[in-house]
Protein backbone atom coordinates (compact mmCIF):
# COMPACT_ATOMS: atom_id res chain seq x y z
CA UNK A 1 0.00 0.00 0.00
CA UNK A 2 1.42 3.18 -1.10
CA UNK A 3 0.59 6.88 0.30
CA UNK A 4 -1.92 7.82 -2.06
CA UNK A 5 -4.30 4.93 -1.28
CA UNK A 6 -3.68 5.80 2.26
CA UNK A 7 -4.70 9.59 1.08
CA UNK A 8 -7.78 8.49 -1.14
CA UNK A 9 -9.18 6.63 1.95
CA UNK A 10 -8.47 9.35 4.45
CA UNK A 11 -10.50 11.66 1.71
CA UNK A 12 -13.21 9.62 1.56
CA UNK A 13 -13.51 9.48 5.38
CA UNK A 14 -12.87 12.71 6.26
CA UNK A 15 -12.37 12.56 10.08
CA UNK A 16 -9.72 14.76 12.47
CA UNK A 17 -7.81 13.01 15.34
CA UNK A 18 -10.71 13.63 17.59
CA UNK A 19 -13.27 11.88 15.42
CA UNK A 20 -14.73 15.04 14.63
CA UNK A 21 -16.14 15.39 10.83
CA UNK A 22 -13.79 17.68 8.69
CA UNK A 23 -13.64 18.66 4.70
CA UNK A 24 -11.80 16.10 2.28
CA UNK A 25 -7.99 16.65 2.21
CA UNK A 26 -7.27 17.86 -1.63
CA UNK A 27 -4.02 16.65 -3.69
CA UNK A 28 -3.12 15.86 -7.05
CA UNK A 29 -2.89 12.23 -8.18
CA UNK A 30 -3.62 10.99 -11.80
CA UNK A 31 -1.74 7.43 -12.83
CA UNK A 32 -0.92 6.27 -9.63
CA UNK A 33 1.82 4.30 -11.85
CA UNK A 34 4.60 7.08 -11.48
CA UNK A 35 3.79 7.74 -15.14
CA UNK A 36 2.16 11.48 -14.40
CA UNK A 37 4.34 13.00 -12.46
CA UNK A 38 1.54 14.85 -10.40
CA UNK A 39 1.05 12.99 -7.19
CA UNK A 40 4.89 14.70 -5.87
CA UNK A 41 4.68 15.66 -2.42
CA UNK A 42 7.22 16.13 0.67
CA UNK A 43 7.08 12.61 2.46
CA UNK A 44 9.35 12.71 5.72
CA UNK A 45 11.07 15.35 4.62
CA UNK A 46 12.17 14.19 1.06
CA UNK A 47 10.78 14.68 -2.19
CA UNK A 48 8.65 12.12 -4.20
CA UNK A 49 6.51 10.55 -5.79
CA UNK A 50 3.38 9.43 -3.19
CA UNK A 51 2.75 6.62 -5.26
CA UNK A 52 6.06 5.00 -5.18
CA UNK A 53 6.41 5.76 -1.45
CA UNK A 54 5.12 2.10 0.07
CA UNK A 55 3.62 2.65 3.78
CA UNK A 56 5.51 -0.61 4.87
CA UNK A 57 8.71 1.17 4.23
CA UNK A 58 8.63 4.46 6.02
CA UNK A 59 9.59 5.62 9.00
CA UNK A 60 6.53 6.61 11.22
CA UNK A 61 4.86 8.83 11.68
CA UNK A 62 4.56 9.62 8.22
CA UNK A 63 4.69 13.24 7.99
CA UNK A 64 3.29 14.58 4.14
CA UNK A 65 4.06 18.24 3.26
CA UNK A 66 3.49 20.25 -0.43
CA UNK A 67 6.57 21.69 -2.05
CA UNK A 68 8.00 24.26 -1.13
CA UNK A 69 9.21 25.55 -4.29
CA UNK A 70 5.17 26.28 -5.65
CA UNK A 71 2.70 28.45 -4.71
CA UNK A 72 -0.04 26.61 -2.34
CA UNK A 73 -3.20 25.75 -3.73
CA UNK A 74 -4.67 24.16 -0.39
CA UNK A 75 -3.42 21.39 1.70
CA UNK A 76 -0.81 18.97 -0.10
CA UNK A 77 -1.74 20.47 -3.51
CA UNK A 78 0.56 23.44 -5.28
CA UNK A 79 0.03 24.80 -8.51
CA UNK A 80 2.76 24.40 -11.09
CA UNK A 81 1.93 26.00 -13.90
CA UNK A 82 4.85 28.51 -14.25
CA UNK A 83 6.92 25.39 -15.12
CA UNK A 84 4.75 24.36 -17.33
CA UNK A 85 4.63 27.76 -18.86
CA UNK A 86 8.31 27.99 -19.12
CA UNK A 87 8.57 24.91 -20.74
CA UNK A 88 5.86 25.76 -23.41
CA UNK A 89 8.25 28.94 -23.63
CA UNK A 90 11.31 27.12 -24.45
CA UNK A 91 9.65 24.51 -26.93
CA UNK A 92 10.61 21.61 -24.27
CA UNK A 93 6.59 20.90 -23.62
CA UNK A 94 4.30 20.52 -26.53
CA UNK A 95 0.96 20.16 -26.83
CA UNK A 96 0.00 16.27 -27.22
CA UNK A 97 -1.09 14.65 -30.32
CA UNK A 98 -4.82 13.38 -30.61
CA UNK A 99 -7.32 16.46 -30.43
CA UNK A 100 -5.78 17.14 -33.72
CA UNK A 101 -2.99 16.11 -36.47
CA UNK A 102 0.25 18.19 -35.52
CA UNK A 103 1.88 17.09 -38.70
CA UNK A 104 4.93 15.13 -39.21
CA UNK A 105 7.86 16.17 -37.01
CA UNK A 106 11.11 16.33 -38.07
CA UNK A 107 13.66 13.89 -39.57
CA UNK A 108 15.99 12.31 -36.99
CA UNK A 109 18.10 9.59 -36.94
CA UNK A 110 17.75 6.55 -34.61
CA UNK A 111 20.30 7.77 -32.90
CA UNK A 112 19.05 10.85 -32.12
CA UNK A 113 16.10 9.63 -31.41
CA UNK A 114 17.34 6.96 -29.01
CA UNK A 115 18.85 9.83 -27.29
CA UNK A 116 15.12 11.91 -27.60
CA UNK A 117 13.95 9.41 -25.99
CA UNK A 118 15.52 8.98 -22.96
CA UNK A 119 15.30 13.07 -22.34
CA UNK A 120 11.75 12.54 -23.01
CA UNK A 121 11.09 10.45 -19.95
CA UNK A 122 11.18 13.40 -17.68
CA UNK A 123 7.52 13.76 -16.31
CA UNK A 124 7.73 17.18 -14.90
CA UNK A 125 6.82 16.38 -11.25
CA UNK A 126 9.26 19.29 -9.87
CA UNK A 127 11.39 16.95 -7.90
CA UNK A 128 14.34 18.40 -9.37
CA UNK A 129 13.39 22.30 -8.72
CA UNK A 130 12.64 20.66 -5.01
CA UNK A 131 16.13 19.31 -4.19
CA UNK A 132 18.15 22.09 -6.11
CA UNK A 133 19.88 24.37 -3.89
CA UNK A 134 19.69 27.43 -6.46
CA UNK A 135 15.98 27.24 -6.70
CA UNK A 136 15.18 29.32 -3.52
CA UNK A 137 14.30 32.64 -2.02
CA UNK A 138 17.60 33.18 0.02
CA UNK A 139 19.83 32.17 -2.93
CA UNK A 140 22.59 34.57 -4.37
CA UNK A 141 22.40 33.28 -7.57
CA UNK A 142 21.20 36.03 -9.41
CA UNK A 143 20.15 33.72 -12.73
CA UNK A 144 20.82 33.93 -16.69
CA UNK A 145 18.59 36.91 -16.91
CA UNK A 146 21.07 39.28 -14.75
CA UNK A 147 24.24 37.98 -16.29
CA UNK A 148 22.62 38.44 -19.93
CA UNK A 149 21.70 42.41 -18.54
CA UNK A 150 24.92 42.95 -17.86
CA UNK A 151 26.71 41.74 -20.52
CA UNK A 152 23.98 43.72 -22.92
CA UNK A 153 24.65 46.89 -20.94
CA UNK A 154 27.32 48.37 -23.25
CA UNK A 155 24.81 47.84 -26.08
CA UNK A 156 22.23 49.51 -24.11
CA UNK A 157 24.55 52.63 -23.41
CA UNK A 158 25.26 52.69 -27.02
CA UNK A 159 21.41 52.69 -28.07
CA UNK A 160 20.66 55.57 -25.29
CA UNK A 161 23.52 57.88 -25.93
CA UNK A 162 22.44 57.97 -30.11
CA UNK A 163 19.60 59.98 -28.73
CA UNK A 164 21.37 62.37 -26.61
CA UNK A 165 22.48 65.62 -27.41
CA UNK A 166 26.36 66.38 -27.70
CA UNK A 167 26.33 67.95 -24.38
CA UNK A 168 24.08 65.09 -22.71
CA UNK A 169 26.57 62.27 -24.33
CA UNK A 170 29.51 64.00 -22.62
CA UNK A 171 27.91 65.09 -19.40
CA UNK A 172 29.72 64.15 -16.26
CA UNK A 173 28.31 62.55 -14.46
CA UNK A 174 26.44 60.40 -17.10
CA UNK A 175 23.01 60.97 -17.86
CA UNK A 176 20.23 58.39 -17.88
CA UNK A 177 17.33 60.57 -18.17
CA UNK A 178 17.23 63.39 -20.83
CA UNK A 179 15.30 64.46 -23.56
CA UNK A 180 15.61 62.62 -26.29
CA UNK A 181 16.67 63.72 -29.92
CA UNK A 182 16.88 62.08 -33.38
CA UNK A 183 19.43 64.65 -35.03
CA UNK A 184 21.97 62.19 -34.56
CA UNK A 185 19.99 59.58 -36.74
CA UNK A 186 19.18 62.10 -39.17
CA UNK A 187 23.06 63.55 -39.22
CA UNK A 188 24.02 59.69 -39.96
CA UNK A 189 22.59 61.16 -44.07
CA UNK A 190 23.62 64.52 -44.47
CA UNK A 191 25.76 66.38 -42.31
CA UNK A 192 28.63 69.41 -41.93
CA UNK A 193 32.02 68.43 -41.72
CA UNK A 194 33.52 71.54 -40.03
CA UNK A 195 32.00 74.23 -37.72
CA UNK A 196 29.90 76.41 -39.75
CA UNK A 197 30.15 74.46 -42.68
CA UNK A 198 27.72 73.50 -45.38
CA UNK A 199 25.28 70.04 -44.59
CA UNK A 200 26.22 67.81 -47.66
CA UNK A 201 25.17 64.13 -48.11
CA UNK A 202 27.19 61.73 -46.51
CA UNK A 203 26.13 58.46 -48.48
CA UNK A 204 25.75 56.51 -45.53
CA UNK A 205 22.42 54.74 -47.66
CA UNK A 206 25.06 53.66 -50.26
CA UNK A 207 27.13 52.11 -47.36
CA UNK A 208 24.47 50.49 -45.78
CA UNK A 209 23.10 48.82 -48.65
CA UNK A 210 27.29 47.83 -49.40
CA UNK A 211 27.49 46.47 -46.23
CA UNK A 212 24.02 44.64 -46.79
CA UNK A 213 24.87 43.30 -50.49
CA UNK A 214 28.57 42.46 -49.63
CA UNK A 215 28.10 40.31 -46.16
CA UNK A 216 24.91 38.90 -47.52
CA UNK A 217 26.24 37.22 -51.37
CA UNK A 218 29.21 36.21 -49.26
CA UNK A 219 27.97 34.50 -47.26
CA UNK A 220 25.21 32.73 -49.26
CA UNK A 221 28.30 31.95 -51.26
CA UNK A 222 30.44 30.41 -48.80
CA UNK A 223 27.54 28.59 -47.05
CA UNK A 224 26.73 26.85 -50.64
CA UNK A 225 30.19 25.86 -51.50
CA UNK A 226 31.16 24.82 -47.82
CA UNK A 227 27.84 22.99 -47.93
CA UNK A 228 28.59 20.76 -50.61
CA UNK A 229 32.59 20.55 -49.72
CA UNK A 230 31.68 19.82 -45.98
CA UNK A 231 29.25 16.70 -47.02
CA UNK A 232 31.81 15.27 -49.61
CA UNK A 233 34.62 15.28 -46.72
CA UNK A 234 32.08 13.87 -44.68
CA UNK A 235 30.71 11.10 -46.82
CA UNK A 236 33.42 10.70 -49.25
CA UNK A 237 36.60 10.94 -47.09
CA UNK A 238 39.74 11.00 -49.66
CA UNK A 239 42.95 9.79 -48.61
CA UNK A 240 44.96 12.60 -46.28
CA UNK A 241 41.11 13.24 -45.54
CA UNK A 242 42.12 14.97 -42.51
CA UNK A 243 45.66 16.65 -44.08
CA UNK A 244 43.04 18.43 -46.59
CA UNK A 245 40.85 19.53 -43.70
CA UNK A 246 43.90 20.92 -41.78
CA UNK A 247 45.05 22.42 -44.74
CA UNK A 248 41.88 24.42 -45.54
CA UNK A 249 42.16 25.63 -41.92
CA UNK A 250 45.51 27.27 -41.83
CA UNK A 251 43.99 29.92 -44.14
CA UNK A 252 42.53 30.91 -41.02
CA UNK A 253 45.04 30.60 -38.85
CA UNK A 254 47.13 34.21 -39.97
CA UNK A 255 45.70 37.19 -38.85
CA UNK A 256 44.34 39.65 -41.47
CA UNK A 257 47.08 42.10 -41.38
CA UNK A 258 49.68 39.47 -42.23
CA UNK A 259 48.40 38.58 -45.71
CA UNK A 260 46.38 41.88 -46.40
CA UNK A 261 49.95 42.86 -48.44
CA UNK A 262 50.02 39.95 -50.96
CA UNK A 263 46.08 40.63 -50.93
CA UNK A 264 45.88 43.73 -51.79
CA UNK A 265 49.28 43.46 -54.58
CA UNK A 266 46.76 40.70 -56.48
CA UNK A 267 43.92 42.74 -56.07
CA UNK A 268 45.79 45.72 -57.79
CA UNK A 269 47.47 43.29 -61.03
CA UNK A 270 43.95 41.58 -61.33
CA UNK A 271 42.06 45.01 -61.07
CA UNK A 272 39.67 43.87 -58.19
CA UNK A 273 40.54 46.34 -56.42
CA UNK A 274 37.46 48.33 -55.41
CA UNK A 275 34.97 46.08 -56.85
CA UNK A 276 32.56 44.42 -55.47
CA UNK A 277 33.62 41.35 -57.51
CA UNK A 278 36.70 41.50 -55.63
CA UNK A 279 35.57 41.89 -51.96
CA UNK A 280 32.86 39.36 -52.52
CA UNK A 281 35.33 37.15 -53.56
CA UNK A 282 37.48 37.72 -50.74
CA UNK A 283 34.90 37.48 -47.69
CA UNK A 284 33.58 34.03 -49.42
CA UNK A 285 37.35 32.79 -49.38
CA UNK A 286 37.48 33.92 -45.86
CA UNK A 287 34.50 32.20 -44.28
CA UNK A 288 34.49 29.50 -45.88
CA UNK A 289 37.14 27.43 -44.34
CA UNK A 290 34.43 28.20 -40.92
CA UNK A 291 31.89 26.66 -43.00
CA UNK A 292 33.32 23.75 -43.89
CA UNK A 293 34.39 23.13 -40.66
CA UNK A 294 30.86 23.70 -39.08
CA UNK A 295 28.81 22.24 -41.98
CA UNK A 296 31.12 19.19 -41.62
CA UNK A 297 30.39 18.48 -37.98
CA UNK A 298 26.46 18.42 -38.57
CA UNK A 299 27.06 16.05 -41.43
CA UNK A 300 29.22 13.92 -39.59
CA UNK A 301 26.41 13.40 -36.58
CA UNK A 302 23.74 12.71 -39.15
CA UNK A 303 22.92 8.56 -39.80
CA UNK A 304 24.67 6.87 -42.65
CA UNK A 305 21.78 4.44 -42.79
CA UNK A 306 18.61 6.28 -44.34
CA UNK A 307 21.12 7.35 -46.98
CA UNK A 308 21.90 4.07 -47.64
CA UNK A 309 18.25 3.19 -47.77
CA UNK A 310 17.67 5.87 -49.88
CA UNK A 311 20.07 4.60 -52.39
CA UNK A 312 18.82 1.38 -52.16
CA UNK A 313 15.45 2.33 -53.45
CA UNK A 314 16.70 4.10 -56.51
CA UNK A 315 17.53 8.06 -55.34
CA UNK A 316 20.97 9.20 -56.38
CA UNK A 317 23.51 10.83 -54.58
CA UNK A 318 22.14 14.48 -55.18
CA UNK A 319 18.84 13.65 -54.44
CA UNK A 320 20.13 12.18 -51.20
CA UNK A 321 22.15 15.49 -50.15
CA UNK A 322 19.10 17.23 -50.76
CA UNK A 323 15.96 15.50 -49.95
CA UNK A 324 17.38 13.87 -46.81
CA UNK A 325 20.71 15.08 -45.68
CA UNK A 326 20.15 18.88 -46.09
CA UNK A 327 17.36 18.93 -44.18
CA UNK A 328 18.34 17.77 -41.32
CA UNK A 329 21.51 19.85 -40.81
CA UNK A 330 19.09 23.32 -41.64
CA UNK A 331 20.25 24.40 -38.15
CA UNK A 332 23.62 23.64 -39.11
CA UNK A 333 23.58 26.36 -41.89
CA UNK A 334 21.33 28.71 -39.65
CA UNK A 335 24.38 28.64 -37.00
CA UNK A 336 27.19 28.95 -39.44
CA UNK A 337 25.06 31.67 -41.38
CA UNK A 338 24.60 33.52 -38.48
CA UNK A 339 28.42 33.84 -37.14
CA UNK A 340 29.50 33.64 -40.78
CA UNK A 341 27.47 37.21 -41.49
CA UNK A 342 28.73 38.72 -38.09
CA UNK A 343 32.32 37.91 -38.74
CA UNK A 344 31.30 39.27 -42.33
CA UNK A 345 29.54 42.49 -41.07
CA UNK A 346 32.12 43.34 -38.79
CA UNK A 347 35.32 43.10 -40.92
CA UNK A 348 37.10 46.58 -40.80
CA UNK A 349 40.97 45.93 -42.41
CA UNK A 350 39.91 44.49 -46.13
CA UNK A 351 37.55 46.31 -46.54
CA UNK A 352 39.51 49.96 -45.59
CA UNK A 353 42.14 49.11 -48.03
CA UNK A 354 40.55 46.89 -50.43
CA UNK A 355 36.97 48.88 -51.16
CA UNK A 356 36.80 51.83 -53.09
CA UNK A 357 34.24 54.99 -52.58
CA UNK A 358 31.15 53.00 -54.13
CA UNK A 359 31.84 50.00 -52.73
CA UNK A 360 33.05 51.35 -49.21
CA UNK A 361 30.96 49.49 -46.20
CA UNK A 362 29.40 50.88 -42.73
CA UNK A 363 32.64 50.43 -40.50
CA UNK A 364 34.96 51.94 -42.83
CA UNK A 365 32.43 54.72 -43.30
CA UNK A 366 31.93 54.76 -39.47
CA UNK A 367 35.75 56.17 -39.08
CA UNK A 368 35.19 59.63 -41.35
CA UNK A 369 33.11 60.07 -37.77
CA UNK A 370 35.99 60.90 -35.87
CA UNK A 371 38.23 63.85 -36.33
CA UNK A 372 37.26 67.07 -37.63
CA UNK A 373 36.88 70.89 -36.82
CA UNK A 374 34.21 69.49 -34.44
CA UNK A 375 36.36 66.54 -32.67
CA UNK A 376 34.39 62.91 -32.27
CA UNK A 377 30.58 63.56 -32.09
CA UNK A 378 29.58 60.19 -30.22
CA UNK A 379 26.27 60.69 -30.68
CA UNK A 380 26.64 60.52 -34.08
CA UNK A 381 28.85 57.35 -33.60
CA UNK A 382 26.34 55.77 -31.52
CA UNK A 383 23.83 56.51 -33.50
CA UNK A 384 25.38 55.00 -36.65
CA UNK A 385 26.57 51.40 -34.44
CA UNK A 386 22.39 51.10 -33.58
CA UNK A 387 21.45 51.44 -37.21
CA UNK A 388 24.16 49.01 -37.76
CA UNK A 389 23.30 46.49 -34.80
CA UNK A 390 19.46 46.00 -36.20
CA UNK A 391 19.90 43.67 -39.26
CA UNK A 392 22.29 41.51 -37.31
CA UNK A 393 19.56 41.97 -34.80
CA UNK A 394 17.16 40.46 -37.09
CA UNK A 395 18.53 37.97 -38.79
CA UNK A 396 19.53 36.45 -34.86
CA UNK A 397 16.30 36.77 -33.94
CA UNK A 398 14.26 35.20 -37.65
CA UNK A 399 16.53 32.39 -36.94
CA UNK A 400 16.79 31.62 -33.21
CA UNK A 401 15.15 28.26 -33.04
CA UNK A 402 17.15 27.14 -35.35
CA UNK A 403 20.42 28.68 -34.33
CA UNK A 404 19.62 27.44 -30.38
CA UNK A 405 19.62 24.01 -31.40
CA UNK A 406 22.55 24.42 -34.54
CA UNK A 407 25.12 25.72 -31.51
CA UNK A 408 24.13 22.52 -29.77
CA UNK A 409 23.89 20.20 -31.86
CA UNK A 410 25.95 17.12 -31.11
CA UNK A 411 26.61 18.31 -27.64
CA UNK A 412 25.45 15.24 -26.32
CA UNK A 413 27.16 12.30 -27.59
CA UNK A 414 26.34 9.10 -29.28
Amino acid sequence: MNVIICLRDIAEHPFTRDGKESSPITYDANCLEEICGACAMLVNGQPRQACTALVDELEKPIRLEPLTKFPLVRDLQVDRSSMFENLKRTKCWIPIDGTYDLGPGPRMSSEKQEVGYTLSQCITCGNCLEICPKVNENSHFVGAAIVSLIYFFPVFWIILTAFKTYEDALAVPAKFFFTPTLENFAQVFSRAYSAGGPTVNTGFTLYFFNSLFISGVSVLLALAIGTLAAFGFSRYPLKGNDTYLFMILTTRMLPAIVVIIPIFIMFRVTGLAGTYLGIIALYTVFNLPFAIWMMKSFFDELSPDVEDAARIDGSSDVRVFFKICLPQVLAGLAATAVFGLILTWNEFLFALLLSGVETRTVPVAMSQTIGGDIGVRWGLLAAIETLFLIPVIIVTFALQNQLLRGVTFGTIKR
